[in-house]
């Protein structure tokens, strides 16, 4: 063989080789830049005129790049268009998805909103009804319901705790229970009511230091009737509707060690009958009997770990349920329509949080639903009425931060309470500063109560700059665990992480740890079989925390440090029987207190155990008379006083006091803080001088509101 020639094809070969390397380099870096991908989509699109390579371009980008947010809502704004131009539905999904997913993308986002409502087709328009406002100002509440003739309405008057009726012809309110005063009965309220479908009986929840009832009141005969007892404090009963016939109560039991179950209770003898056992311990929001008590309405999460809702109907006699409404938004049940034609559910599938019905026939769905009412925000559903209307609250959040300035000295305020946190307002709570003062970390309950489809989150960890003013949300993290719920954050002596208690999907509580600079959450540490996690209330160093576990079966509760790294625990102090109250950590780290809330009808006892060598020392027994109103305390900052809270009448409603006792002895002192309302979740900043704490304002000072919806209901098959 020519050996000139053969070199010559080995060089060639090796030439052609590293071409086609490149070349495959070249694809790789393309397919890994979504930049480039973008670019070459867009050619696609608009050079070459290939609507469907660019839209499978367009997914891959999304698919693939989905956490590089403006690209991804780029990619899906020209996705609806490619789909627009081929005249597909499937555009309205893509800009549905833009708008629900990608809303912190604003330009993208109304770019998107706008086409949604270019395609809107019109049995989609906002329909023709009247809105009117029955009831506001002072005492509206919105934890009952609309009486079926449509005469009065249920709630829970807040200055006493009592359930309470309003005639909405006459405009007058009058209590149906009489418990008295919260100085006198403090650990007893009602809670949610229905009425019974001749509109003269009400169920409702009872709270009582001995756990849930649910009772049965006449409208003209203030005597209670018990028709349920909870079996433990961890059971829970929330009562939606009664069957048509007055018979029996529809209502969900929720156990944190059990799942969730949707059950019919005998009116006459407290009966229960299971319906169906769901697939979660919590996330049913609400539920309703169709008007010919076949089927069932309800809400319930996509899944473990998603915090949107979709609809189901089941049927009373048994059976599978039917999913009605499935869609990526949070879709909310809002009821039954009287005809038994429509239901009505909340959803924020545009956008905003809107009002949509659809049509039901045998309990099947027949049609697309429609639109009924737009931007209706986070409403509080009150029923309807058999002619029709639709009653709903709105407003009454009421849970916001605010900040004071003590003299450490002398306990007076300096300077008067003032409101932090203005985004989101009346959602937040549970604030903690940071170990150096300069930032504070929050919690934004932003689907705490009512309906808030829209929201999409439930609660979302924050984190505020007190030099700059800006913020942080951390939700991702701790949404792919599927927590729903949690209370306060507690921050490393470094200030670079933070422990949470809360609660999953499944109904468990644990403790999470969130890296505040990659955003990262964890679940530490989870409740299992006897054992029940409590909060962790602060660390020893950056590597350890404290927290309290309960033995159910045996009655007791060690206070634990716990080693974050390798998970090595050690109890510090053990207590039988169990405690039932809250801890605190020392701004030093060698203290814990304790305030108890024992079984009996004594009052709370305050202690305070060592770190070191988990020895207690009660610090002050109360009486009922100066009991705190809470279980939650916390420290000054330094470390010489334990502050709590107290709740005492003022006029028609109610207002707490902060006091304080020192932890070197001694009789408790009133400071000058005080706020109508609730003060809850002090925290002491470095200073000295500065306490952030949560205020709960009364519903009397509220801005809540009761509207009806008239006139939308169909005639002759359609919505008006």
């Amino acid at each position: 063989m020519n050996i000139q020639k053969t070199k010559a094809i080995s060089a060639f070969s090796l030439m052609a080789l590293f071409g086609a390397w490149l070349a495959v380099a070249g694809v790789a870096r393309q397919a890994e830049d979504p930049g480039v991908l973008l670019r070459a989509a867009i050619e696609k699109e608009e050079v070459e005129g290939d609507l469907q390579g660019a839209i499978a371009l367009y997914k891959q980008i999304v698919e693939k790049f989905g956490d590089q947010r403006a690209t991804a809502a780029k990619a899906l704004l020209r996705l609806g268009g490619c789909y627009e131009k081929r005249g597909q539905a499937e555009a309205r999904k893509v800009y549905e998805r833009l708008v629900l997913e990608y809303a912190d993308q604003s330009d993208e986002a109304k770019a998107a909103q706008n086409r949604l409502a270019a395609l809107a087709k019109p049995a989609a328009r906002e329909l023709s009804l009247t809105t009117r406002k029955v009831w506001a100002g002072p005492g509206t509440d919105f934890c009952g319901a609309v009486s079926p003739d449509g005469k009065y309405l249920s709630f829970v008057d807040w200055t006493t705790g009592d359930l309470a009726v309003r005639d909405l012809e006459k405009g007058t309110n009058r209590r149906l229970t009489n418990k008295g005063s919260w100085e006198s009965n403090p650990n007893e309220e009602a809670e949610k009511a229905i009425w019974a479908p001749d509109s003269r009986q009400i169920a409702y929840q009872w709270s009582a230091a001995r756990g849930y009832e649910l009772r049965i009141n006449g409208l003209d005969d203030p005597t209670p009737r018990v028709v349920y007892q909870s079996k433990s404090g961890q059971e829970y009963m929330k009562p939606f509707d009664w069957t048509p016939d007055g018979r029996n109560i529809l209502a969900a039991f929720t156990h944190e060690e059990a799942n969730q179950r949707l059950v019919l209770l005998s009116v006459a003898d407290g009966t229960v009958r299971t319906l169906k056992e769901l697939s979660q311990s919590v996330g049913l929001a609400s539920a309703a009997i169709s008007p010919d008590g076949r089927y069932i309405l309800y809400d319930y999460p996509q899944s473990v770990s998603s915090l949107a809702h979709d609809i189901f109907l089941l049927p009373m006699a048994g059976g599978k349920e039917t999913p009605l409404i499935e869609h990526p938004a949070d879709d909310l049940m809002l009821g039954w329509a009287p005809d038994g034609k429509w239901g009505l559910f909340a959803s924020d599938r545009r956008g905003s949080v809107d009002v949509w019905a659809v049509r039901l026939t045998e309990g099947k769905p027949q049609g697309a639903p429609v639109m009924v009412k737009s931007g209706v925000g986070h409403i509080h559903p009150l029923g309807f009425s058999r002619n029709g209307s639709f009653y709903f609250g709105a407003g009454g959040d009421r849970n916001d931060i605010y900040v004071a300035k003590m003299d450490p000295a002398t306990g007076d305020i300096l300077t008067p309470p003032a409101k932090l946190i203005e985004h989101f307002e009346g959602c937040n709570g549970g604030p903690q500063y940071s170990p150096d003062g300069k930032f504070l970390a929050y919690v934004s309950r932003r689907a705490e109560t009512g309906v808030s489809a829209g929201t999409g989150y439930g609660d979302t960890l924050c984190v505020r700059s007190l030099e700059t003013g800006e913020g942080r949300e951390y939700q991702r993290g701790l949404t792919r665990l599927g927590v729903k719920g949690f209370s306060r954050p507690h921050w490393s002596p470094g200030g670079r992480s933070v422990l949470l208690f809360g609660q999953d999907s499944g109904g468990l509580y644990g403790i999470y740890h969130v890296d505040l600079e990659t955003g990262e959450a964890r679940i530490v540490l989870r409740s299992q079989g006897d054992l029940s996690i409590g909060p962790a209330e602060g660390w020893r160093d950056e590597r350890s925390f404290f927290y309290v576990r309960v033995d159910g079966k045996k009655d007791r509760s060690d206070i634990c440090v716990r080693d974050l790294g390798n998970g090595n625990e050690k109890v510090l102090h053990s207590a039988t029987p169990a405690l039932n109250g809250a801890m605190a950590v020392s701004p030093d780290g060698r203290w814990i207190s304790t305030l108890d809330r024992p079984k009996s009808k004594d009052g709370k006892v305050l202690s305070i155990i060592s770190t070191e060598s988990g020895e207690a020392r009660q610090l002050f027994k109360f009486s009922q008379k100066d009991n705190p109103s809470s279980i939650r305390h916390a420290w000054s900052a330094d470390g010489k006083y334990i502050l709590y809270g107290r709740r005492v009448a003022a006029g028609d409603s109610f207002k707490f006091e902060v006091w304080r006792i020192p932890v070197d002895g001694g009789q408790p002192q009133k400071t000058g803080l005080e706020m109508p309302g609730v003060i809850d979740y002090v925290s002491a900043h470095p200073d000295g001088e500065h306490l952030a704490f949560e205020n709960m304002a009364p519903m009397s000072a509220s801005p809540a509101e009761v509207w009806v919806m008239e006139n939308f209901l169909l005639r002759e098959g359609k919505l008006k």
